[in-house]
């Protein structure tokens, strides 16, 4: 909650006082969710509690991920997700086969590849605009929805 982990440093002007930061005793929390988006539109943001194994990752995508595909784009998309261990289970393999989602080919360390990333860098840089830090993961969280709500993904028309 303190800031997020690419962002632990900054830069000020010397004719500016510097900026306090507040820190969380313990590290203090974070969050984790999910998002997809495709040219048509994007999801709501769904938290996740904790990490997510294979179970929980499939769970997610038939309560979240393919209802909006199904209503937003029915002729098919190309879904894209990384080289986590949960999204490469046979499980989630078998899953994705029976929902026929096509999946692209992911070259491995290619994170730049993946849209979402860059959206996600967006949203962060949004959500701890002007040095904002949060008290709490509930407040962190709908600063995130609003951020993700108000978040202009019209460059991912392009995709």
């Amino acid at each position: 909650m303190d800031v997020p982990d690419s962002l632990k440093y900054y830069c000020h002007h010397a004719d500016h006082p510097e900026r306090q930061a507040v820190k969380c005793h313990s590290g203090g929390g974070s969050v984790m969710g999910r998002a997809a988006f495709s040219r048509l539109g994007k999801t709501e943001l769904k938290f996740i509690s904790g990490g997510q194994d294979v179970r929980q990752y499939t769970e997610t995508l038939s309560s979240h991920l393919l209802p909006f595909v199904r209503k937003n784009d029915p002729s098919g998309n190309v879904y894209q997700h990384d080289n986590a261990l949960s999204h490469h289970a046979r499980l989630t393999k078998t899953w994705l086969d029976t929902n026929n989602v096509v999946t692209m080919s992911w070259p491995a360390m290619s994170p730049d590849l993946n849209p979402i990333e860059n959206s996600c860098g967006i949203l962060t840089r949004e959500v701890y605009a002007h040095g904002r830090q949060f008290s709490s993961q509930e407040v962190l969280k709908s600063a995130i929805v609003k951020a993700w709500r108000d978040l202009d993904l019209t460059s991912s028309k392009t995709y």
